[in-house]
């Protein structure tokens, strides 16, 4: 998450993006992904990704 507020707004391009979730999982995306679209970065756990049980 640290690194994902560090670049400025128009460096939210990020190659070999993992997102995951501690004691569930992580998804690996090798291609470019394009994050300006967030209005928060709270937006990409929970909203654009979400993990569940079963």
């Amino acid at each position: 998450m640290e690194t994902l507020k560090s670049p400025g707004f128009d460096q939210l391009f990020f190659k070999g993006l993992i997102v995951g979730r501690v004691g569930y999982s992580e998804i690996l995306f090798p291609e470019p992904v394009d994050l300006t679209g967030l209005l928060k970065l709270r937006e990409l756990l929970g909203g654009v990704v979400q993990f569940r049980i079963g």
